[in-house]
């Protein structure tokens, strides 16, 4: 996706503003960005505001919109003039405001994922997948109720290069379309094996990444169940179909892995609480690069790779450099919790806003 900087110079007015704004009738007038974003500069405490405590960020294939979920609902910044539309459980769409993951599929619809528990409801309360279609204002929820969802759980989305929008839950992976969704978890008994498949216990999907040629990646998490956890690792299932799996005996860091990419070498990248480590292609032993607890992960045009953690963003070359932005920087928080790119952008959604760096000029913004 190639989305011209010039762009986003609108975006540095484009503010967010405390309270919920009827997405079916209006957008949001943007401010002045740089006044309303938590200045880090004095070293003071930023109040926590949910709905500016970024848990996910996704742009459109036409690079014209910025899609954010937040702890309290979700937004979309027109990236042309700025203007911001937020969405909430009340305004009748979202079927929940919490808000684990977004994604945006090859038709422009965005999917929001919902796999954390409702707050203030006084019982644990999932609310599954919903899609919007942003022409007509239709909302669809997908629940294991009728729907083919494996759990209501969903943590992470993904559009594979075929266009087919994949979610990744507590019991599972599965492909999603408007009518529904299927299941689909061959790492636990490796029924279609590859070169290197063992059993990895876990059913909990982490995060979800696809290499240019289809080839799906997903980061299994321990999936907590009674006094033991079960463990986890990292999965492949190539344009065949068949399974690969990898775990601590392989190399990696910890049998839990939070967080996949791919760069475009085909190379994978798999972040935990433990560390970083990366595959080489025609490789099956992982070999850790950081010590980093991983929050997210993105590889951007330049096939630099980014990884969001709860003290800044690092920025890993292909070279093997590294270098750390904080609010120092120019980020409105340390606590880095999603990422996005397109053109020379990227974007952080940190526990305060977000903020996009042109890696060309090294330009700020602050779109939210």
């Amino acid at each position: 996706m190639i989305l011209h900087f010039a762009v986003l110079a609108a975006l540095a007015a484009a503010a967010c503003s405390g309270g919920g704004v009827d997405a079916r009738d209006a957008a949001e007038t943007p401010g002045d960005a740089r006044s309303d974003r938590a200045d880090g500069d004095d070293g003071a405490e930023i109040p926590h505001d949910p709905a500016r405590a970024v848990t996910a960020l996704a742009v459109d294939p036409a690079g014209a919109e910025l899609w954010i979920g937040t702890e309290e609902g979700a937004a979309r910044v027109t990236l042309a003039g700025g203007a911001i539309t937020r969405y909430r459980a009340a305004d009748g769409g979202l079927p929940c405001d919490a808000v684990a993951t977004v994604a945006v599929d090859d038709a422009g619809n965005a999917w929001f994922g919902h796999g954390h528990a409702v707050k203030g409801t006084g019982a644990t309360v999932y609310c599954g997948l919903s899609r919007l279609v942003p022409s007509t204002g239709q909302w669809t929820t997908f629940t294991q109720e009728g729907d083919g969802l494996i759990d209501d759980r969903v943590f992470t989305l993904a559009v594979s290069p075929r266009g087919t929008v994949w979610a990744g839950a507590w019991l599972g992976a599965m492909p999603c379309t408007a009518s529904g969704c299927g299941a689909w978890f061959d790492w636990h008994d490796c029924a279609t094996p590859g070169a290197h498949c063992k059993p990895i216990w876990s059913y909990h999907v982490g995060d979800i990444a696809f290499a240019a040629d289809g080839t799906m990646w997903l980061a299994i998490d321990l999936l907590v169940i009674g006094i033991q956890p079960k463990p986890g690792g990292v999965a492949r299932r190539d344009t065949e179909s068949r399974t690969d799996t990898w775990d601590m005996s392989d190399g990696l860091p910890t049998n839990q892995a939070r967080r996949i990419a791919v760069d475009g070498e085909g190379r994978a990248w798999a972040g935990s609480p433990s560390g970083l480590a990366t595959l080489d292609p025609g490789s099956d032993a992982w070999r850790t690069v950081m010590e980093v607890d991983a929050l997210d992960l993105a590889v951007d045009g330049r096939q630099a790779l980014w990884v969001a953690t709860a003290s800044g963003a690092v920025e890993r070359l292909a070279g093997g450099a590294t270098r750390t932005l904080t609010r120092a920087d120019g980020l409105p928080s340390d606590e880095v919790r999603a990422l996005a790119w397109f053109g020379a952008s990227v974007c952080f959604g940190t526990a305060a806003g977000v903020a996009c760096l042109d890696t060309a000029d090294g330009a700020w913004t602050y779109p939210y």
